[in-house]
């Protein structure tokens, strides 16, 4: 996998080169490398909140945008990230599951972690604009279907009011 992003954003309103430390943790967030990114946050707890400038990507953003549930528990859990972070686009982490249909980060996020779901990204969206409209079924996934929906659900008739 060929990563190509190669400006940071160090809050300092510059733009610079990514540091080798965090290309290394770009590469265990999108590889969801659990253990190298426990590690790697044990030694830099900075980088959970670290964002790349030229998407506004957070590991926050990366794991529900990958479905990866367990990177998610650790990011909110133990570092206490913002669950409902913007990307450069207005994209809440909310949004990006939504967006590829992980059905449980949307219920992580939204009932563990109380992630809003009324935040509009800036085109005007709410993440439940970004559910696929229609799946299609294979045989094994018909099973599943029932259980599916009701996941979703959450944003479309969920109010938080916060």
């Amino acid at each position: 996998m060929v990563i190509t992003v190669p400006f940071l954003d160090d809050g300092s309103g510059s733009n610079s080169i990514m540091t080798q430390e965090q290309k290394d943790w770009l590469l265990a967030i999108v590889d969801c490398d659990q253990p190298k990114m426990t590690r790697m946050l044990n030694q830099h707890p900075e980088l959970a909140v670290w964002k790349t400038s030229i998407n506004g990507y957070t590991a926050l953003h990366y794991a529900a945008k990958y479905g990866d549930c367990a990177a998610i528990r650790l990011l909110l859990g133990n570092y206490h990230v913002q669950v409902d972070a913007q990307t450069c686009e207005g994209m809440t982490p909310l949004h990006l599951a939504a967006a590829n249909g992980n059905e449980d980060v949307i219920i992580l996020l939204t009932s563990v972690y109380k992630a809003r779901t009324d935040i509009r990204d800036f085109c005007g969206r709410l993440p439940s604009a970004y559910l696929p409209k229609e799946k299609h079924w294979t045989t094994e996934e018909q099973n599943c279907k029932s259980s599916i929906q009701p996941s979703f659900d959450i944003l479309t008739t969920s109010t938080n009011s916060r």
